[in-house]
């Protein structure tokens, strides 16, 4: 592999270098599963899985450098399977009715929980908050995601606009009181790779730190509140658990040498429930099949366990992960390189391709075999078609 040294040192490469998933994945190990692991005594994790989480690591980092080599060959070879995209633009007006929108669908959730408004009352009880607004609220979720989809979508087709941005901004502010915060993160750095590498925008370094604070804000802001105040957040088990994947997967590991033939494809018991509406079926299951299964006592509180990809996968194909896993990981890399060399095109098709690459932290986060993440992309076709819709409009205007 020939790299020269300007081109292996240019700030772009190093942008693409700094998004690209094996760096995301090596990172989220060492933090969420390695440094855990060498502090805790999780004996559920034997030495054969510890050697196939480094495999998967150093695959992760192979992988991408062959096939970064294998397509800068070939590159001129898959250029032509794509087309392009639209200029059409919405204005910033749709922008302020899709904040009207938001602001309203989320105090529809606080009279949902608490049958008034009172913003302190949020933050008093925001673990009641946070856990009751989802019962029933479905469809709440499912709009809010795909108006912050289409606000994406145009920015992706129409370039940089400091206004839009601005309100983009807040709209994630306000479904930041909701929780889910690792989502709202993707989204926001899914827009700054779209500024910075599609639309090659200069992006100063005071912003990159106010967004990267944003985002700890959101994360950290989050889990505090859930524990009422920070003091009892750093005592409690929670402080510990939201930078610890590994218990889940020690966890699992015991569950399945204690019920070995209980667990496989549960993924498909919540697929199932997502397309029941809770109105037919008000007993419904509020936490996922895997928290049912294996922490019982947590889900009898109506709230889950995130369960990471090599717990997930475990407890959904068992010892199949040891080729799943790989496999992913090889078409995660394979997708983001060759869609390196195309972000110049702008297609739908491009579109969802890089957004699949940064949901990719999703997946490592909270499993391949996950009915939620299936959600956000029914949220992000329904998103393209309003987008189209509106656009349409537009050109029937002009």
């Amino acid at each position: 592999m020939k790299i020269k040294l300007n081109e292996l040192f240019s700030k772009r490469l190093i942008v693409y270098l700094a998004f690209s998933p094996p760096v995301i994945f090596v990172l989220y190990d060492i933090i969420f599963y390695y440094i855990p692991i060498h502090i805790n005594n999780y004996i559920n994790i034997t030495s054969e899985i510890y050697f196939f989480m480094i495999f998967c690591d150093i695959f992760a980092i192979a992988s991408f450098l062959l096939l970064f080599s294998f397509i800068k060959r070939n590159k001129k070879r898959t250029i032509e399977y794509y087309y392009g995209g639209t200029k059409r633009s919405l204005s910033i007006f749709y922008y302020y009715i899709f904040f009207i929108i938001i602001f309203f669908l989320i105090h529809y959730l606080i009279l949902h929980v608490f049958e008034r408004i009172d913003y302190g009352e949020i933050f008093i009880n925001y673990a009641k908050f946070y856990a009751m607004s989802k019962r029933g609220t479905a469809w709440v979720f499912g709009i809010i995601n795909m108006l912050i989809f289409v606000m994406i979508i145009d920015m992706y087709f129409s370039g940089y606009n400091r206004h839009k941005f601005f309100m983009f901004i807040l709209s994630l502010i306000l479904v930041a009181m909701t929780g889910g915060r690792s989502l709202l993160i993707v989204f926001l750095m899914f827009s700054m790779f779209i500024f910075i590498v599609i639309h090659r925008k200069r992006i100063s370094f005071k912003t990159i730190i106010l967004l990267i604070l944003l985002s700890s804000i959101i994360f950290v802001g989050n889990a505090i509140l859930r524990a009422t105040d920070y003091e009892t957040y750093v005592n409690s088990k929670s402080s510990s658990l939201d930078f610890d994947n590994a218990f889940v997967l020690n966890d699992v590991l015991e569950f399945q040498q204690n019920r070995p033939h209980d667990g496989y494809l549960i993924f498909l018991e919540d697929i199932y429930y997502m397309f029941i509406p809770r109105k037919l079926m008000p007993d419904k299951p509020m936490s996922t099949a895997e928290t049912r299964l294996v922490y019982p006592s947590i889900a009898s509180y109506g709230t889950n366990y995130t369960f990471g990809m090599y717990a997930n996968s475990f407890l959904n194909i068992g010892y199949l992960s040891i080729i799943i896993i790989p496999l992913f990981i090889l078409m995660i890399n394979f997708m983001y390189i060759k869609y390196v060399y195309l972000s110049k095109n702008k297609s739908f098709n491009l579109f969802v391709i890089a957004f699949f690459i940064f949901f990719y932290i999703q997946f490592v986060r909270g499993g391949i075999f996950n009915y939620r993440l299936l959600m956000i992309y029914i949220s992000l076709l329904l998103g393209f078609l309003a987008y189209k819709l509106l656009t349409l409009k537009l050109r029937f205007k002009q």
